[in-house]
């Protein structure tokens, strides 16, 4: 791990003292909980994003059952 230092404000540091408290953990181990949800959203995210583009590459299944005719026009 990497020690790091930030600068927060006073109702996010009231946030973290209360998740920390409520949960057994420490304020360090609640910010990275919070990274990793964040980090799995956006992979997540950018998954689904990947899947819309494929689909919207392929208009139907024409392409897929005559795919020679396709591809030696």
């Amino acid at each position: 791990m990497v020690r790091t230092q930030i600068l927060i404000d006073e109702r996010h540091h009231r946030f973290l003292i209360q998740e920390a408290r409520s949960k057994k953990i420490s304020i360090s181990e609640v910010v990275r909980n919070l990274i990793d949800e964040k980090q799995k959203e956006l992979s997540e995210a950018q998954a689904k994003g990947a899947m819309e583009m494929i689909k919207g590459a392929v208009s139907g299944p024409a392409e897929s059952i005559h795919h020679d005719e396709v591809l030696y026009r």
